[in-house]
């Protein structure tokens, strides 16, 4: 269900954006596009190896054999499988911390990022290829499965407490997959690299010449227009959720994929995207649809009580909001289409 990035990151994007101070084809090091997680990736290193490389794409592909539900026999689809049983599925480490997380985030946003919300997205048809309006009577009878609080996590394995209940971990596992391979290249020497997972783009050090990464923040109502650019830090990973980014529609209205948990239908909260700035790359993928969710006034509220965030909203209304943290690395082009721009504070 999750989400591309309103940036400029693949490589031929990079080579494509010397003006927003991309690399050239010369300063580019090994790099991979590749499939997994349902969407495309990008690894492009600045210091490392093709074996480094490889490493990498490795890392991505066991995550995605691990994450997925609708792998036969993956840990998470034997943990849907036995939602209501009574009986803790065993999983794998990573598996766990995913859940942690993904806990984390639903908690610390009340729910407006929930992992259950599986039953509902496929009565939506969100996971295939024909999207469809489900009858309002339907919804409410699979409402009630979503629930973060009825999903236990031990030392012993998963448990959910429902028959019917089922996880989807797509709304952080490419933020995790980001974390993880980033951990890995640095275990092998690499300390400069673009790691663009499914459009959760993390950034590893700087580019060869001293710049830091930067990524061209879209506007979400002109796929040729843009907001701005971001320039990020070592470490920072920057993820955007946005109503335009799959929808369907049926019978002259438009439909986009972010549900919303509590009343099973699009998100229609004020936004036209979401964009998050952390360091923990797995809480930026989680938060980017959470904040979604929220809209702009519980979305200011969630960031003033934390402090291990930062974002940028684009308001139906027309006003780009900015955390004031975010203000020195954001470069707003937004006058050209119309937007206004407006700093946050605490």
């Amino acid at each position: 269900m999750k989400k591309q990035l309103f940036c400029v990151l693949c490589v031929f994007s990079l080579l494509l954006c010397a003006a927003c101070g991309a690399p050239t084809v010369g300063d580019v090091g090994p790099s991979q596009s590749f499939f997994a997680m349902d969407t495309m990736m990008t690894i492009t290193l600045m210091d490392g190896t093709e074996d480094d490389l490889t490493a990498a794409v490795q890392e991505v592909n066991a995550l995605d054999a691990m994450l997925s539900r609708f792998q036969d026999g993956s840990p998470l689809a034997e943990v849907n499988a036995a939602a209501g049983s009574g009986v803790l599925v065993p999983v794998p480490q990573e598996v766990g911390e995913v859940l942690t997380e993904a806990l984390s985030a639903a908690r610390r946003s009340g729910g407006a990022f929930d992992p259950t919300i599986a039953p509902v997205a496929d009565l939506w048809g969100l996971s295939g290829d024909t999207p469809t309006v489900p009858k309002d009577s339907d919804l409410q009878a699979v409402l009630p499965l979503v629930g973060y609080e009825n999903v236990l996590l031990s030392d012993g394995g998963m448990l959910l407490s429902e028959q019917g209940m089922a996880l989807d971990l797509g709304g952080v596992a490419k933020g995790y997959a980001a974390g993880k391979t980033a951990e890995v290249l640095k275990s092998r020497g690499v300390s400069s690299a673009l790691l663009n997972i499914g459009g959760t783009v993390t950034a590893m050090g700087a580019k060869r010449d001293g710049s830091p990464w930067a990524v061209a923040v879209r506007d979400p109502l002109d796929e040729d227009g843009y907001l701005g650019l971001l320039t990020l830090g070592d470490g920072q990973t920057v993820s955007t959720s946005g109503g335009y980014e799959r929808y369907f529609e049926e019978n002259g209205t438009r439909y986009h994929h972010i549900l919303d948990p509590k009343t099973g239908y699009p998100a229609e909260k004020g936004l036209l995207s979401a964009t998050v700035v952390s360091e923990n790359a797995a809480l930026t993928d989680a938060f980017s649809t959470a904040l979604f969710v929220l809209g702009e006034e519980n979305a200011l509220a969630l960031w003033r009580e934390s402090d291990d965030f930062s974002f940028i909203l684009a308001t139906e209304d027309g006003r780009v909001l900015v955390t004031e943290d975010l203000a020195d690395s954001f470069t707003f082009w937004g006058e050209q289409h119309g937007y206004t721009l407006e700093t946050v504070r605490r």
